[in-house]
């Protein structure tokens, strides 16, 4: 097969080994991208297994329990490693910390970065104390340094531009898309809630996120249940974290 173009994907953990956002929307796009006649290879965190079940697609450069140190240095080595051997006409970045060890290499590179999410907030949201600078300046610092930037929401691309003063031409909405195959339900409502053992009998209101402090799930309270559904017979059922 003849590619088009070549990339380097340099994702966060393997998602078979570690469920995220980041790691699910990495592992579709790397199974997908040989469909459009593009050539990718992949370094993620992980165990020797992940190049394994890749066919040698995609290398694991750390694992995830060594010093963050570690992780960074290996990170550079493998990328530069990479770059000279596969010799990529297009780098990708998905996670700002594994990008920055290897910045002054990616900035001779045409570059795009994925951006998931503002790292630094998230992670001054989920330990309630303020936004961490190192953090903060890991991730402006690759952020600036791309050629582009795709986002899954116009949420994001404003942070992008108010909070990292990305300019607006850089930024691409590029939305979240499913396998309508995979998720053709064709179940209809009342015949789905008895399968699921749900009540038939009130408004269900069906969040797919992480219950974690960041997702902002407290901020859905009963009032504005009740603004949604005056009829709302006003019990919740919050699921346990896993």
């Amino acid at each position: 097969m003849t590619y088009n173009i070549r990339t380097l994907q340099l994702g966060s953990s393997w998602f078979p080994e570690h469920s995220g956002g980041l790691e699910r929307y990495y592992f579709d796009l790397i199974q997908h991208l040989i469909n459009q006649n593009i050539q990718s290879r992949g370094l993620v965190i992980g165990t020797n297994a992940v190049e394994k079940n890749t066919n040698n697609q995609v290398s694991a450069f750390s694992q995830k329990n060594l010093p963050l140190l570690q992780r960074l240095y290996n990170a550079r080595i493998a990328t530069k490693k990479l770059i000279n051997e596969f010799n990529p006409d297009l780098v990708c970045v998905h996670f700002a910390l594994y990008g920055f060890p290897a910045a002054d290499l990616l900035s001779r590179q045409a570059l795009v970065v994925h951006f998931h999410g503002p790292w630094a907030q998230e992670t001054a949201v989920e330990n309630g104390n303020n936004r961490s600078a190192i953090k903060y300046y890991i991730e402006k610092t690759v952020y600036r340094k791309a050629n582009r930037l795709i986002v899954l929401s116009e949420a994001f691309k404003e942070i992008l531009i108010k909070d990292y003063r990305i300019p607006v031409d850089k930024i691409y909405v590029v939305p979240g898309a499913i396998d309508t195959e995979k998720f053709n339900i064709t179940l209809g409502k009342v015949e789905a809630r008895q399968k699921l053992g749900w009540p038939t009998d009130r408004p269900i209101l069906f969040v797919v996120r992480r219950l974690s402090r960041r997702m902002g799930l407290e901020n859905l309270g009963i009032r504005n249940l009740l603004c949604m559904a005056p009829d709302f017979p006003g019990d919740v059922h919050v699921p346990k974290s896993q």
